[in-house]
This record gives C-alpha cells, sequence and structure tokens, in this order.
C-alpha cells in the first residue's frame, strides 16, 4: 500500500511539472509496456515483482487518460465522458479474455493481452502529445 501511494506522489509530482499526456506516455503507458515484457519474457520473482508494479501503472493511467480525453471536447464533454465511463465495461472483458489465454497458453504468454493494451495506451499518449 505505501509503495503505491509512493509512486502515486511521484507520479502526481512530475504531472505537475509536465503535461498530462507526457506523464502518460513517458511514467505509465511505457512502465506498462516494459513490465509486461518482463512478465512475458523474464517470469520468475522479477516477473513477480514486474506484474506488482503493473498495478501502479493501470491505476495512474485512467485519471489521465480521462482527463486527456475530455480536455478538447468543450460542449460535448458529457457525452465524451459518459463515454469513457461506459468502455470500463471493455475493460472487464479482458479479464476472462486473459483466462481464456492462461487456460489455452500458460500464464506468461496471456500477459501478451494486457502488453496489447498497454500498447494502444501508449499510442493515445503519443497521439495526444502531438497534438498539445
Amino acid at each position: 500500500m505505501s509503495l503505491h501511494f509512493g509512486v502515486g506522489a511521484i507520479i502526481v509530482f512530475f504531472g505537475r511539472i509536465t503535461k498530462a499526456a507526457r506523464v502518460v506516455r513517458d511514467r505509465t503507458a511505457l512502465a506498462g509496456v516494459l513490465l509486461s515484457l518482463v512478465v512475458v519474457f523474464v517470469g520468475g520473482m522479477a516477473g513477480v515483482i514486474a506484474l506488482v508494479c503493473l498495478s501502479a501503472c493501470m491505476s495512474l493511467m485512467f485519471p489521465t487518460i480521462f482527463g486527456l480525453g475530455c480536455s478538447e471536447v468543450r460542449e460535448d464533454t458529457k457525452l465524451a465522458s459518459s463515454g469513457m465511463i461506459m468502455a470500463i465495461i471493455g475493460g472487464a472483458l479482458i479479464t476472462p479474455a486473459q483466462g481464456a489465454l492462461l487456460d489455452a497458453f500458460g500464464v506468461s504468454l496471456s500477459f501478451l493481452l494486457p502488453l496489447a493494451c498497454y500498447a494502444v495506451v501508449l499510442w493515445f499518449a503519443l497521439a495526444a502529445r502531438r497534438r498539445a
């Protein structure tokens, strides 16, 4: 818990001195991709530690993505925010899909699905950075 709070405090600090898109890209999305690679290809205790660190990336991404997604829609803010809230259900579909991959291919390879999700978030952050 204190590790999670500490990582969050560091990310918030960097978020205050950099743009939100850069925080998502540099600190969380890229870390999520790299940590997922460790889980898939290294395994062992390093993979377990990387898996625990992934939770910090996940919890810090949503508020940043939500803010970035609503920042430029002006009069359609309500529609955009409700769409992103409904997208959480899409994230709930990832868990059973990863479970199916786990049954078919094993634990390590099942983390290729979250790796793909982090890659999409990284793409979003890079696109948001170009717009800013």
